[in-house]
């Protein structure tokens, strides 16, 4: 695959702001090359928004046209704009007193609500993970990962990334379920939005059967699952891991002194699996923030995108050898507004 957009954690912030940069895409003409979009959490309300907009019995429809074409995107923003406190106090604190399952479809009626583009009860259900398999065959789409974590003990932070996509549910420490034809089980497109965003876990960790476990036990296994950034919150891994060519991050995470943490957990986790991660310009910025106070610390005003590499350090036989560009978009505040 040649080009991969990953679309981070960050809740309605970084929905809003991952729209923002695909609206530029689309009007650069430059969705149309991206292979596969990985989202988490907040980046998966952006990601969900799009894909549910698209109608695959439209042959005549062009991928995103309906979400950013013109002059729809200035209706569908003020929609948005309407819809975004999905999930207001009242409602948190009358799903404290739910059970778990009474929280998360509460939860999931909120976020279809808001970013469930055209959603009906109708179109729900007949809306799981594999809705687009032909069109993302055709290449009429790109292919779409949403990363959930799974709630273990057993395993380290890399075997917790778990994504559930089109094709598969699972990861490579744990291994892949391949989705049946006519599979009764496979999961619906909110329900995995909504585990993706599920932060508050206590409340919100969502059981799903899985059926192809090499390391946590036996057929049937119930496994539990919440915000993917509870493991990793940019949605590079599985880009990067494939060995997409080039990668676009969009980092709008909550990160008010900009201290890069999803960037700094990711390269970390890269490390543990022998992949070397930089992106320069942040790799500067850090150094010379390093010992500041946290409220004295600079804004990140580098660079609107900034590049780097993420390459395999000593690649054994048999494996992939990962060399990806990658094009880091960091949400901050331009130089002139500071």
């Amino acid at each position: 695959m040649d080009w991969g957009l990953a679309l981070s954690g960050g809740g309605i912030r970084s929905a809003s702001f991952s729209i923002g940069v695909m609206k530029a895409l689309y009007d650069k003409g430059l969705l149309d090359d991206i292979d596969v979009i990985s989202s988490v959490s907040g980046g998966g309300f952006a990601s969900y928004w799009l894909f549910s907009s698209f109608d695959p019995s439209n042959t005549s429809q062009k991928f995103g046209e309906a979400a950013f074409g013109q002059p729809v995107f200035l209706k569908n923003v003020c929609e948005l704009q309407r819809t975004s406190d999905f999930f207001p106090a009242k409602a948190m604190l009358r799903a404290v007193f739910r059970t778990k399952g009474g929280a998360f479809s509460e939860y999931e009626k909120a976020i279809e609500r808001s970013f469930g583009y055209g959603m009906t009860d109708a179109t729900r259900d007949s809306r799981k993970l594999n809705f687009l398999t032909k069109s993302i065959e055709e290449g009429k789409t790109p292919y779409f990962i949403f990363n959930t974590t799974v709630r273990s003990r057993e395993l380290n932070s890399f075997a917790k990334v778990f994504e559930l996509t089109p094709k598969y549910i699972g990861n490579p420490v744990i291994g892949f379920y391949r989705w049946r034809q006519n599979d009764e089980g496979i999961l619906g497109l909110t329900e995995s939005v909504t585990m993706s965003a599920a932060a508050v876990e206590i409340k919100l960790r969502h059981p799903i059967q899985y059926y192809a476990p090499h390391i946590l036990g036996s057929k049937d296994k119930v496994f539990e699952l919440a915000d993917g950034g509870l493991s990793e919150n940019l949605a590079a891994l599985p880009l990067i891991r494939r060995g997409v060519k080039n990668i676009i991050i969009v980092d709008a995470e909550h990160d008010p002194y900009y201290e890069f943490g999803g960037y700094t957990r990711l390269k970390e986790m890269l490390e543990g699996i022998g992949i070397a991660f930089s992106v320069p310009d942040v790799e500067a910025f850090m150094t010379n923030q390093c010992g500041k106070d946290r409220k004295k610390r600079d804004k990140y005003s580098t660079s609107a995108v900034s590049v780097g590499a993420a390459r395999s350090l000593q690649p054994g036989d048999g494996e992939r050898l990962i060399d990806s560009r990658i094009f880091y978009i960091k949400m901050s505040k331009p130089t002139s507004v500071i």
